[in-house]
């Protein structure tokens, strides 16, 4: 059984075959057939029986010369035959052989390998590929309803074999077609193009752009004077035998195949199989014949050009503008390292260590540029463990390909629609690899980005997994706390490297000052594992030593011209210690907050305000929580509400009130709604989210310094509100007491998918 799209009627044959492959791997389209059809279908399916048996018998294709007695024998055995089948369809109204129609009464649609399909949703992709009128029946494109080129985009995807022979070809009307015949051709489909000079009509860049595509070959009639070439055929070959034709008026033009009122027969194998072969044999005669010349790019531009009368120059430099992305010496020396260790060495797993600010997405999107030249189809996945690496390294591969379309994203709820080149987070990797259908080969090119992870299980679950051409990992710090040895998965050697001295003597990156300052601390108490001092023994002597703390302040204030004007990111051992020292900026008057763990659904707001030092919320270390929406039903009022770290006062706001308000308030809940972004939520009576929305919900937090008795006044006021937001919470929703307790006791913040606030009553409905 072919591997392929159908539109089969399924016999006790077809029955017995796919009975007996394995379910789990091959996808089985198959639909009810319908009333309309029954007619139609059965007596074609029996036309097909009896073509078959009387054409073996009676040897209509033979040509030679034979003896009047022998052939008077045959077309009485065929005669017999005829008659014996009428009077058991009169008499018996049935069939005994493997060929009697299966009782489901069902059309067999596809026989597809899910272990070689780039397609996650098979019957999705199944109506994308199957033409609006069948791969049976035969049809008139008239230009009115249907347009001819959508019919010829679903043709192209499922042929295995094309064959296109049109009189002129326009630049716009092939742009309807060339996305999906470059797909077909890197998958490689085989095409084959005719054409001709006549009129000047083609268009020379589309010959160009035709002549780039794989597997694929042109001829052209440049002598339009004793031949000219009128014929418009668009013919889609398959594998399973479900041959497709286009005959008609239709050139490759934009009028032709969308705007214009133009006539073309669709002829299909099953319906019309003689005619068919009239249209492949006439193809094949064109193609064979005197005149019709290979068109070769490179070797052939000036003549084609010369024979449409056209000063074509349409090449652009592109290397004037600044914007496009290239190697840069530094970068093409690795890639020309790692050629050398593939080629030369035999070493296909690769590991490329490149300080940060270097380009290592830049070197690995140009590697796998040259590997896709020289494979077809080489499919890619890009493994990282956070998503704003994934997003910036998918912008890359696009500018590097100058693809703008490539690649798909499979992380925070994004699913691809197709396997061929995704960007996926290790952690959504993981948790899909053992419902994949992929065969461990199905990627030939994987990047692990920041692979100094890939001891942890996480990344070892995917390492083990897949068996590719190319491993490529990246990294800036090969060297890993736990002592664990990363080169054991790329053959035990670093491929290529610039470190961060080599960068900085290059001056590829911004200068920095170093400045030792000496530290008091008493380390011959901290333990020391495997050539480093023990993290947590670090905070203990670090976190709450205010000593310390003062002489960083001290030094901050002596080396920096105005400390605040300075953005900086704080390196800490532990948690503990982040926290300690973010609050003791803070009580100093620096703008500063803590990205650990525990918050790092912050990670990407916190960067955005550092980095671009944002007016309404600058920080000089690190960063600050950021506000929720507020949306009326009929008039809308958007409330700001933020957390402060230069005070303790928040932005002050009033809540719309329904008893003082005819107007009926909703909110709606997007992105992350946190801390006292709840409190504000439950202010209306209606409360929707979207599915991705979280929640978080914590206990009062803030600092207390002054005298004894002042801190107490403080923390006893911080339990009054405590408790009045915790009634809120309880009085609006279904979060018991204990719930919240919870929350107290393990001094924890508690986060909420959407759906679990709704079922707490968080929410009243999703969107």
């Amino acid at each position: 059984m072919k591997i392929g799209i159908y539109e089969q009627i399924i016999n006790q044959l077809f029955e017995e075959k796919i009975s007996s492959i394995d379910q789990n791997r091959f996808y089985i389209g198959e639909r009810v057939i319908k009333k309309d059809e029954v007619a139609k279908l059965l007596s074609m399916y029996l036309t097909s029986i009896f073509e078959q048996v009387l054409s073996d018998m009676v040897d209509i294709n033979d040509e030679t010369d034979e003896e009047d007695e022998q052939k008077d024998s045959s077309v009485k055995r065929g005669l017999e035959l005829a008659n014996s089948i009428i009077r058991k369809l009169v008499n018996e109204f049935h069939l005994d052989s493997g060929n009697l129609v299966s009782a489901q009464a069902k059309i067999l649609t596809a026989v597809i390998d899910k272990t070689q399909s780039d397609y996650p949703d098979l019957a999705k992709r199944l109506e994308e590929m199957m033409p609006m009128k069948g791969l049976i029946n035969g049809a008139l494109f008239t230009g009115k309803g249907m347009k001819m080129y959508t019919e010829l985009q679903k043709e192209i995807v499922s042929a295995d074999e094309i064959r296109l022979m049109v009189s002129f070809i326009k630049k716009r009307g092939l742009a309807l077609i060339l996305p999906r015949l470059r797909e077909f051709t890197n998958r490689g489909g085989q095409l084959k193009v005719i054409t001709t000079t006549y009129m000047q009509a083609t268009d020379y860049d589309a010959i160009i752009q035709l002549s780039s595509l794989k597997n694929t070959e042109i001829k052209i009639t440049y002598d339009v004077s004793s031949e000219r070439l009128h014929a418009k055929a668009y013919v889609f070959l398959r594998d399973t035998g479900f041959n497709t034709a286009y005959i008609g008026s239709s050139n490759i033009s934009e009028q032709a195949l969308d705007t214009g009122a133009e006539w073309n027969v669709k002829v299909t194998q099953m319906e019309q199989p003689r005619m068919m072969k009239t249209i492949l044999g006439a193809f094949d005669a064109s193609w064979w014949a005197d005149g019709y010349e290979t068109f070769v790019n490179g070797e052939d531009n000036e003549r084609l050009k010369a024979a449409l009368n056209k000063e074509v120059d349409n090449e652009i430099d592109f290397s004037t503008l600044k914007g496009l992305i290239r190697p840069f010496d530094y970068q093409q020396e690795i890639l020309e390292r790692l050629q050398v260790e593939r080629e030369v060495r035999n070493h296909w797993k690769n590991l490329v260590v490149a300080a940060t600010g270097t380009g290592k997405t830049v070197m690995a999107a140009s590697d796998y540029k040259a590997f896709a030249e020289k494979h077809e189809r080489a499919r890619l996945l890009f493994v990282a463990h956070r998503e704003e690496i994934l997003r910036q390294s998918l912008q890359t591969f696009r500018q590097v390909l100058s693809d703008y379309n490539f690649g798909e994203k499979w992380y925070g709820g994004e699913e691809p629609a197709n396997y061929e080149y995704v960007f996926a987070s290790k952690d959504t990797l993981n948790n899909r690899l053992d419902s994949l259908s992929l065969p461990e080969d199905y990627y030939d090119y994987i990047v692990v980005d920041e692979v100094h992870h890939v001891a942890a299980s996480s990344y070892r679950k995917i390492i083990n997994h897949f068996r590719s051409k190319v491993l490529l990992g990246l990294t800036a710090t090969p060297e890993r706390m736990d002592g664990e040895d990363i080169t054991q998965d790329f053959d035990g050697t670093i491929s290529a490297e610039i470190r961060l001295d080599d960068a900085l003597n290059k001056g590829l990156l911004a200068p920095f000052y170093y400045y030792g300052i000496t530290d008091s601390v008493d380390y011959s108490e901290v333990a020391w594992d495997k050539g480093h001092y023990v993290a947590s023994e670090l905070s203990r002597i670090y976190s709450y030593n205010d000593a310390r703390t003062a002489v960083i302040l001290q030094s901050l204030q002596k080396y920096l011209t105005n400390i605040r004007d300075v953005r900086a990111l704080c390196f800490c051992v532990d948690q503990q210690h982040a926290k300690y020292m973010a609050s003791k900026f803070t009580l100093c008057g620096l703008k500063a907050d803590v990205l650990t763990s525990e918050n790092a659904q912050m990670r990407a707001p916190l960067y955005r305000r550092l980095k671009n030092n944002l007016a309404e919320a600058p920080i000089n270390f690190v960063a600050r929580k950021r506000m929720r929406i507020w949306k009326s039903s009929n008039s809308c009022q958007w409330i700001k509400c933020s957390h402060s770290s230069e005070n303790s006062k928040a932005r002050q706001w009033k809540a719309p009130s329904r008893e003082s308000s005819n107007t009926p308030v909703e909110v709606i809940c997007t992105g992350k709604i946190m801390s006292m972004g709840v409190i504000v939520a439950h202010g209306a009576k209606v409360r929707k989210a979207y599915r991705n929305t979280t929640f978080m919900m914590h206990q009062v937090s803030g600092l207390s310094f002054g005298t004894l008795r002042e801190m107490e006044d403080t923390v006893a006021e911080a339990s009054r509100i405590n408790e009045i937001l915790f009634n809120i919470i309880k009085s609006k929703t279904k979060v018991t007491q204990e719930q919240l307790d919870e929350v107290l006791q393990k001094k924890k913040d508690r986060f909420l998918t959407a759906e679990e606030a709704l079922g707490l009553g968080v929410l009243t409905e999703l969107m």
